[in-house]
């Protein structure tokens, strides 16, 4: 999606389908084969994947055309039901490492400009009265200005003189972060740095898969789906970020007994931004699967081993 609109500006509605407001108890998940198989509660979905969490609140993503035909047709009759009842997601309340607390539904990851103003001694961000936005976005403004002037600014009064200051009395910075929609259904972005330490730790490499795929906008708008998938499996009131590692099926042959099936988790090393996953490889002991695994990602760190039972 190009997104040219600034921030604190209303955006059109990124269309998208989300955990639904009844309640969709954990339930066996099964690939098309009927070999691999989880115990999960769902979160998300979308024309191109699910998100579940497992019992143990592990986030794991499925791609559609790998589920079981039941899989397939559970979440059709979801998205039926979801037409008629209506699919939302919940709002959260969001903490800010400042204590600033956010409550509102995630849409998706964005880039804005934020340019502010002074005109007859009243504060305008993007051409609209301080005043007249909500009193959570108040409260942010000093902390922008503070964080791209380094400045120490104290509240709405010290933005004024600061802009007073200025030759044009006006000044505009470009903001990322993630773009909430508020109880009364306004729209409005919520810069990175004013989100926790840990969430921003979490938030981090899905940004940067989001920001890399700028020209491929269905990627871009999956990362957002995933965002919205994340703050779903939360608490009522967010406090930490859990990321989302897709599962990879690889299970040719194993009909024949000639080896086991075992579930291998992956993470990146420090520096890469790849999504962890969980690689489902053949092998005869743990150490056949690490090897297996470590095919499909060389640099991976190599996380927990199972095995997973044979299919009677």
């Amino acid at each position: 999606m190009t997104l040219n609109q600034i921030l604190f500006s209303q955006v059109l509605l990124v269309a998208f389908s989300a955990c639904s407001a009844f309640a969709i108890e954990e339930r066996e998940w099964k690939d098309s084969s009927g070999h691999y198989r989880v115990k999960a509660e769902l979160i998300a979905y979308n024309s191109k994947s699910v998100v579940l969490q497992k019992t143990n609140k592990e986030l794991l993503s499925m791609d559609v055309k790998d589920l079981s035909a039941e899989d397939k047709k559970f979440i059709q009759s979801i998205k039926r039901k979801a037409k008629t009842y209506g699919a939302v997601d919940s709002l959260k309340t969001w903490t800010m490492q400042s204590g600033l607390k956010v409550k509102g539904r995630v849409v998706e990851f964005a880039r804005r400009d934020v340019k502010f103003q002074l005109e007859d001694g009243k504060i305008y961000v993007n051409d609209r009265p301080l005043e007249n936005l909500p009193g959570v976005y108040q409260e942010m403004a000093p902390g922008i200005v503070n964080h791209f002037e380094k400045t120490f600014l104290k509240d709405n009064e010290g933005v004024a003189k600061w802009l007073s200051g200025l030759t044009n009395q006006e000044k505009s910075f470009t903001c990322e972060g993630v773009l909430f929609e508020l109880e009364n259904g306004d729209r409005y972005g919520v810069p990175m740095f004013f989100f926790s330490k840990s969430n921003q730790s979490a938030l981090d490499p899905s940004w940067k898969r989001w920001a890399a795929a700028h020209k491929d906008e269905t990627q871009q708008d999956q990362e957002s789906f995933y965002l919205r998938a994340q703050a779903q499996a939360t608490d009522e009131n967010v406090e930490q970020i859990r990321h989302i590692a897709q599962v990879n099926l690889q299970i040719q042959g194993y009909n024949a007994g000639l080896f086991d099936l075992w579930e291998v988790a992956l993470y990146p090393p420090n520096g890469f931004n790849y999504r962890p996953m969980y690689v489902v490889v053949p092998g005869r002991n743990s150490d056949d699967a690490a090897r297996a695994a470590l095919q499909k990602q060389p640099n991976a760190r190599v996380g927990s081993i199972s095995k997973i039972r044979r299919r009677r």
